[in-house]
């Protein structure tokens, strides 16, 4: 059976605008509710400061026209008129260029086709118009209660009691994020919304605050992010990273000899005074040279080339090693056979642009991301850790978790260990469950 998507409040609020807009017109005479309608479901948008946005560009384009279109009439009559027709159409279409050049002077290209719109409809359709001032402050008038209803009914929020001490914890890899590697603008739309609400929402990630921040950045995102698969979190506000674990020194020479045997390129990844630097040495295949391009310019990301990769002193946080997955596999068997493993972590990760290429990565087994949310709860003297996870790569989250939520696509075994499960589809489950737990209902128990 098809998906029929329910109707959302926006379709609601819009409809209740417009009703408004034509109950307003009841009781007022002059006006067109025509205008009025059309500018509210304009500005009728998922978030306030986007109606309030629409609203000011649908304000200031309907000047704009509205006064051009009042200076163009009141030219042909009482100045010169501009005969035949066709002549009148010419001077139409060169005004339609003129404005367009003038709201980008304004540095508001975006009222572009608002301005011309109004203007158009002022001198074409009411050109005969007795007087042509008042129907110019009229189309004003009508715009203006269109935009002002449209943004009232978007600011009311229906009263929610918010549920204290809860902290999200979220898969970012293996859920929020597309086959693209972008979130869902629906996603955004709503986890903004959480976060404006005081929601407390954290992501893992086994990649850098660099792939991660272009995402939350639109939202009024303030948590840590466990990064690098628990090795260190990230303060997005202050830009530092507050704690890391580095690998055991006594196993990098070993892991070194082990790499420099296989003949391949590593990533290492060093923190050192707040700054993530990524050393590399010569490129061995092709997908390394187009993870680096693709990666390289990344504001938080700086590379460092080293001839001698394995000679350097640093002691590092992560190392990713990027080769077709038969390579990796076999490198990771020989290195869960080295005398310091019991102090390591190990994964194969798949390299999204190829899937006979993946990821080895390699951190110490204190950066569990387990431990890294447990570590984030206490800062945040939160009572209840809720977590939610995609993949067995993530599975650390649901030991260490009060409430636990899978994928409905992870395998079984994994599905059997949480609490519940929430669906993945472009509207995302995860976060719908989040906005579930988060509001208390006023009445009755809450469903897990």
């Amino acid at each position: 059976m098809p998906f029929i998507p329910k109707i959302g409040m926006r379709l609601i609020k819009t409809a209740i605008a417009v009703f408004l807009c034509f109950l307003v017109d009841f009781f007022r005479d002059g006006g067109t509710p025509f205008y009025s309608a059309i500018a509210a479901m304009l500005c009728m948008q998922p978030e306030l400061d986007a109606s309030f946005k629409i609203g000011k560009e649908r304000i200031i384009a309907t000047i704009i026209g509205g006064i051009m279109g009042m200076a163009m009439l009141a030219f042909e009559r009482y100045a010169i008129p501009i005969e035949p027709v066709l002549v009148r159409y010419g001077v139409i279409s060169i005004m339609v260029i003129f404005l367009m050049y003038l709201t980008v002077l304004f540095k508001k290209p975006g009222c572009a086709y608002l301005t011309c719109v109004v203007f158009m409809s002022i001198v074409i359709s009411h050109v005969a118009d007795a007087n042509i001032y008042i129907f110019a402050l009229n189309r004003i008038l009508d715009t203006l209660i269109g935009i002002f209803i449209a943004i009232l009914i978007n600011a009311i929020h229906i009263p929610h009691r918010k549920e204290q001490g809860l902290l999200f914890v979220c898969d970012l890899d293996h859920n929020l994020l597309s086959k693209t590697g972008d979130i869902s603008q629906h996603s955004k739309i709503h986890l903004s919304r959480l976060l404006k609400e005081g929601a407390r929402i954290s992501f893992v990630t086994a990649d850098t605050p660099a792939s991660v921040l272009p995402q939350i950045g639109e939202m009024p995102f303030t948590m840590p992010l466990v990064i690098l698969n628990g090795a260190a979190l990230y303060d997005t506000k202050t830009h530092t990273y507050i704690s890391q674990n580095n690998l055991p020194f006594s196993a990098v020479q070993p892991i070194y000899e082990l790499l420099k045997q296989h003949h391949v390129n590593c990533f290492i990844h060093v923190i050192s005074k707040d700054n993530l630097h990524i050393y590399y040495g010569d490129f061995r295949n092709s997908t390394e040279e187009q993870y680096y391009q693709e990666t390289r310019m990344q504001q938080q990301n700086a590379y460092i080339y080293e001839k001698n990769l394995y000679d350097i002193q640093h002691t590092p946080c992560y190392l990713k090693v990027i080769d077709t997955k038969e390579h990796l596999l076999q490198l990771q068997q020989e290195l869960k056979m080295l005398p310091q493993y019991q102090s390591l972590a190990s994964s194969i990760l798949p390299y999204p642009a190829n899937e006979s290429y993946g990821f080895l990565v390699i951190y110490s087994s204190q950066a569990s991301i387990g431990k890294a949310a447990l570590e984030l709860k206490k800062q945040m003297f939160a009572s209840t850790l809720i977590s939610f996870v995609g993949d067995s790569d993530c599975a650390a989250l649901l030991d260490v978790s009060d409430l636990s939520y899978v994928s409905d696509k992870a395998d079984t075994a994994l599905q059997a260990k949480a609490t519940g499960t929430f669906s993945v589809s472009p509207k995302n489950g995860a976060v719908k469950k989040m906005e579930q737990l988060y509001w208390k209902p006023f009445f009755g128990k809450r469903k897990k």
